[in-house]
């Protein structure tokens, strides 16, 4: 196979993969146009009957929010001490930045070998 020929079937590769891609993208673009138009006209429907419901929703969580407001803000607070209290037990200075992503509980109830294995990070942590 001369190198002529081996661009020539390269060229044909690339065109057939090219026209492929091209009858996905138009095929997806047809289908996209036909479930926005049923979505729209099964949304007008619902337009009504949502706004009645949202009255009758919004007395409700009105409720709900005020009490969840006290626990975020106690939840604040939790986080502001745990993170407080990394700052202190990894020796971390004020230009480095402690992002707590998530806080599990650890369950009480754990075997004595993770109980041990917590011990021996925490102690590795403060030696360095």
């Amino acid at each position: 196979m001369t190198i002529g020929d081996a661009l020539y079937v390269t060229a044909i590769g690339m065109g057939t993969v090219l026209f492929s891609l091209l009858i996905v993208a138009l095929v997806i673009n047809i289908v996209k146009k036909f479930v926005d138009q049923k979505e729209k006209s099964n949304a007008q429907p619902k337009a009504n009957e949502n706004s009645q419901v949202s009255n009758q929703v919004s007395k409700e969580t009105l409720s709900k929010v005020e009490t969840n407001t006290a626990e975020q803000e106690d939840n604040k607070k939790i986080v502001a001490s745990i993170a407080a209290s990394l700052y202190v037990m990894l020796n971390q200075s004020d230009d480095e930045q402690l992002v707590i992503k998530k806080i599990t509980r650890i369950n009480q109830h754990s075997t004595e070998w993770g109980k041990a294995g917590r011990r021996d990070q925490i102690k590795a942590v403060n030696k360095l």
